[in-house]
């Protein structure tokens, strides 16, 4: 009977102490649980704060190396706008190029054509013509969205017109006296044009006598108002001569061309 209580005091101390082994096991691993847990909100709570830090920061000011190819770049583009405007907008809308996507050796020939053809460009502002419209109407570069307009209420003067609009009365001789004195310094004896004005000679500006007369009279970009220098009639007359011109005929050696 001793011997039987022995062991079942034995049996109850075993149990009772695999009972708190087991409890104290599982007390430890909540709390290494808890733990870790702290610290996972803890690291959050870190990388939120350096997140809203980051994006609260202002971004580092460019370099001056930056700033200055920034400033020379806008400066480039606004030469060539201004050479665009005095020496291609004379004749032509701005529709002209800006329709247009061609490569970087395309606008170049495109250059080149034109001032065969009697365009005046300066040999300083070629180089940034050929860039501006190479970086802005490339063959990369997107096309604008179509439009739809009709021939007759086209802003332009490169559309023929009444060869004989305009002209009754006048005096031929007169109008080439007149032109001589008057206009030939910038456009040439010949009127095919020198490095300070356009060729005159088969321009179909010519045959809009409205279009003409207000150039004339009002001047348009580099060229002055002739207003005081020339009345009506003697405009008239120096169209007429000028219509009489021939863009094929051999230079004048005087003109430059």
């Amino acid at each position: 009977m001793r011997k039987s209580w022995i062991v079942l005091i034995l049996a109850t101390v075993a149990a009772s102490g695999f009972a708190f082994g087991y409890l104290a096991q599982r007390n430890r691993a909540a709390a290494i649980a808890r733990l870790r847990a702290q610290i996972a909100e803890e690291e959050a709570r870190v990388a939120q704060d350096a997140a809203k830090k980051a994006a609260a920061q202002p971004a580092p000011p460019p370099t001056v190396d930056d700033e200055d190819d920034d400033e020379e770049a806008a400066y480039r583009d606004a030469m060539a706008k201004r050479a665009l405007t005095d020496n291609c907008l004379i004749c032509h809308e701005e529709g002209m190029f800006a329709g247009q996507r061609l490569t970087a050796a395309q606008w170049k020939a495109e250059v080149d054509k034109m001032i065969s053809w009697g365009a005046i460009m300066p040999d300083a502002d070629r180089g940034n013509v050929e860039a501006y419209l190479s970086k802005h109407f490339g063959e990369k570069s997107p096309l604008p969205p179509p439009g739809r307009v009709a021939l007759a209420d086209l802003p332009t003067r490169e559309i023929p017109g009444d060869p004989e609009e305009g002209i009754d009365g006048a005096d031929l001789a007169k109008g080439g006296q007149l032109y001589t004195v008057v206009c030939a310094s910038c456009h040439g004896p010949s009127a095919l044009g020198t490095e300070l004005g356009p060729a005159l000679a088969d321009r179909a500006v010519l045959t809009h006598a409205g279009d003409y007369h207000k150039v004339v009279r009002d001047g348009l970009r580099k060229m002055p108002a002739m207003n005081a220098m020339l009345n009506a009639d003697q405009q008239r007359d120096i169209l007429a001569w000028l219509r009489g011109r021939d863009a094929q005929a051999v230079p004048d050696k005087k003109s430059g061309m």
